[in-house]
């Protein structure tokens, strides 16, 4: 039995961070208090810019 690291619904999120960076439906913000309701917020805290686990 393979034991993954993330969920499966979390395997994409590179693509679609690109995909809705790319498409100015998203766009990033200097202050986390800009932050709406509903708004999505992603963190990269390895400094690797990517957002799954390595």
């Amino acid at each position: 039995m393979v034991q993954l690291l993330e969920t499966t619904s979390w395997i994409n999120v590179n693509h679609w961070a690109s995909f809705a960076l790319h498409s100015d439906r998203a766009y990033n913000l200097d202050n986390v208090y800009k932050l709406g309701l509903g708004d999505i917020l992603q963190m990269d805290f390895s400094g690797n810019r990517s957002k799954t686990t390595p």
